[in-house]
């Protein structure tokens, strides 16, 4: 994602592996490769990519094991390392190899900005990147819910009831738009459906 920040997402869906990831292996061992040959404050530079990334490294002691901010602080190391190679060319083309660098990377970063814009536009992009992610499913009705869009919360609700009929939260979130909604009825059979799978669901408890 440093070199090529494409695909990017508010929300990767975490990946259980029981071997050794060969990308992070790698990506280890380059760093390693960089402090053995580089000298001094390029040195540091390598291994300040490893430092950043070592806190998210243990995923064991975080709750989301991906997300693109954890790459802020370790690209500090990464753009010192650019700089430093662009400094090294000739002047007049490590003019214009900066200034396409800029060009590039500043045409990402504008054609990115639109999802950030709001809530809505965050998930609705990261739901066309991962149409499975039942999380974001979650969040992008809640959202809906929120600017008052009932029915097309409802629609997303449904569509994640569809794959995953037992998904209490999108149950519960359910029958909190049927109680907007003045659907009583609804309600009822929604929350009848959570209570029969979790008997201390306080907000449904709270609905009814």
């Amino acid at each position: 994602k440093l070199f090529l920040p494409l695909s990017l997402s508010a929300f990767y869906p975490p990946q259980f592996v029981e071997t050794l990831n060969v990308k992070i292996v790698v990506a280890i061992l380059a760093v390693v490769l960089c402090a053995w040959k580089l000298r001094g404050r390029l040195a540091w530079a390598a291994v300040w990519i490893l430092a950043g990334l070592l806190p998210v490294l243990l995923v064991s002691r975080i709750a989301v094991p991906l997300a693109d901010r954890d790459l802020y602080l370790p690209s500090v190391g990464f753009l010192w390392l650019i700089a430093a190679a662009i400094d090294r060319i000739p002047a007049k083309i490590g003019g214009v190899v900066a200034m396409s660098l800029a060009l590039v990377y500043g045409g990402l970063t504008l054609n990115r900005l639109p999802d950030w814009r709001d809530d809505l536009a965050l998930f609705e992009q990261a739901l066309r990147k991962e149409p499975e992610n039942q999380t974001v499913r979650l969040r992008l009705a809640s959202e809906l819910a929120r600017r008052g869009q009932l029915k097309e919360s409802l629609a997303e609700l449904n569509a994640l009831l569809a794959k995953d009929p037992g998904h209490v939260e999108a149950l519960i979130a359910k029958s909190g738009v049927q109680v907007s909604e003045g659907d009583w009825p609804g309600v009822r059979s929604t929350c009848t459906t959570v209570l029969q799978i979790d008997p201390g669901a306080d907000r449904c408890i709270l609905n009814l």
